[in-house]
């Protein structure tokens, strides 16, 4: 019996002892397999993207609005962040906000900059043939620090409902009277005056204006969801040119660039800064007491000519601002 029971002891212990050469030479890459690494700093995706349209049936031929939110999940600013959208065989473009520039089959955003922790809300605006059915895959690439990310939306697009044709009863034709022709004195001809041509001025560039949309971003996800309400009275201000890449928050600490214009939203949430030449401008919006920027609250654009340009900015409530200091201060300060 002792003898049994040491061997079990030596057996076990030669386990243990192979178990634990068989760790020294995977950690070593000493087993003909490949040696695990850890994975490197900066190896995660600098942006999350979401992409979201209509999770129900869609006519076709009907225009679809799709949200594309970026949002940047690094500690640095992102600088020189492309977007490129790639549109279906059967979807065509018919707006966007955000200044996009069109290539064949696709739409393309360069944001210049976008803060840690900030997020940017694009709207696209498409249209089906009128003959397409069944699901559609609609991609968005975006590419920050050399990584691509990419999002999909499906939707399913279904014959639109036929109009039914009403009968629309003939009229009977009303007969027309004959009045006698009455004799039309002749005019003696005068003399025409000579008009002067006055000279042509030369054109210069030509405006476009800027269209901000502020909404009550109510849970706080960045899109402008079904039910959620535009909100009014928020300003809203412009400055010429592209201003810091760190910059932050909604609007304070702005650097360079000259103010060109300032609007406050109306009932819709709108609200315009017309006549602008173009070029690049910064776009910032003040939120009102008790409110925070659910999207970056500093967003840099790139005016055309005539374009009317849409940048859209969420809002969401803080809920009892600064009842927290008073907590931690205590009642005896």
């Amino acid at each position: 019996m002792k003898r049994v029971l040491q061997s079990l002891v030596v057996a076990s212990l030669i386990v243990v002892g192979l178990a634990l050469m068989g760790i020294a030479l995977r950690a070593q890459g000493m087993d003909g397999g490949v040696a695990l690494a850890a994975p490197e700093n900066g190896s995660e995706a600098p942006v999350a993207v979401d992409k979201r349209g209509p999770d129900y049936p869609w006519y076709a031929g009907w225009k679809l609005t799709y949200q594309i939110r970026i949002t940047n999940t690094a500690a640095i600013t992102l600088t020189d962040v492309i977007i490129t959208d790639t549109l279906p065989p059967d979807m065509l473009f018919v707006s966007a906000s955000h200044s996009p520039v069109l290539l064949p089959g696709q739409v393309v955003w360069y944001q210049a900059a976008l803060p840690p922790d900030q997020s940017v809300l694009l709207r696209l605006e498409v249209r089906s043939v009128s003959n397409a059915r069944g699901w559609v895959t609609n991609t968005v690439e975006v590419e920050a620090l050399g990584m691509v990310v990419t999002d999909t939306a499906r939707t399913l697009l279904v014959a639109a409902p036929t109009a039914t044709p009403t009968h629309t009863p003939t009229r009977t034709a009303t007969p027309t009277v004959t009045s006698t022709p009455t004799h039309t004195p002749t005019e003696t001809p005068t003399e025409t005056p000579t008009i002067t041509p006055t000279p042509t001025e030369t054109p210069g560039p030509h405006p476009g204006q800027i269209t901000a949309f502020v909404w009550h971003d109510v849970d706080g996800n960045g899109f402008d969801d079904v039910g959620e309400q535009p909100l009014a009275g928020v300003d809203v201000a412009v400055y010429e040119g592209g201003l810091n890449a760190t910059l932050a928050g909604a609007g304070r600490g702005l650097q360079g660039g000259a103010q060109v214009g300032m609007c406050t939203t109306g009932a819709d949430g709108s609200c315009v800064i017309a006549d602008l030449p173009p070029g690049p401008y910064t776009v910032v919006v003040d939120p009102p007491a008790g409110y925070e920027p659910t999207t970056a609250g500093v967003q840099i654009v790139e005016l055309n000519m005539l374009q009317n340009l849409w940048v859209l900015f969420g809002l969401r409530r803080v809920w009892w601002p600064g009842f927290l200091p008073l907590i931690m201060k205590g009642p005896l300060g």
